[in-house]
């Protein structure tokens, strides 16, 4: 074995003692230190994914509202101004106005206006 063969395997048996060492250096690591570590890294990981706001996509609540606030005057029969709130492509079509929902841009959009 060469003189740079023995000085790599010297390193690498030194850098796994460090590795499995206690951060005092002194006594190896036990398996309860690495499972407390690990315990604590995954309770934090936690703890900043229950922080995200959750994005959903509630559309049973979209439906309740506009059943609740809209459809006695533009459901499918006799709407006002001709605009049906029933169903997203009705929506879309809009009414004697015009579209009544511009997507990606709710300050045109009349339906968010009126």
């Amino acid at each position: 074995m060469s003189r740079q063969d023995r000085s790599r395997q010297n390193m690498a048996h030194s850098l796994s003692l460090r590795l499995s060492r206690s951060p005092r250096g002194n006594e190896p690591a036990t398996w309860s230190t690495r499972a407390l570590l690990f315990a604590i890294t995954a309770v934090f990981a936690l703890a900043a994914r229950a922080a995200e706001p959750a994005m959903t996509n509630d559309y049973n609540a979209v439906d309740a509202i506009l059943t609740r606030h809209c459809l006695d005057c533009h459901a499918a029969q006799d709407p006002e101004a001709k605009l049906v709130m029933e169903s997203f492509d009705d929506l879309m079509k809009g009414g004697e106005s015009g579209a009544v929902i511009v997507p990606g841009k709710s300050a045109e959009s009349l339906l968010v206006n009126d």
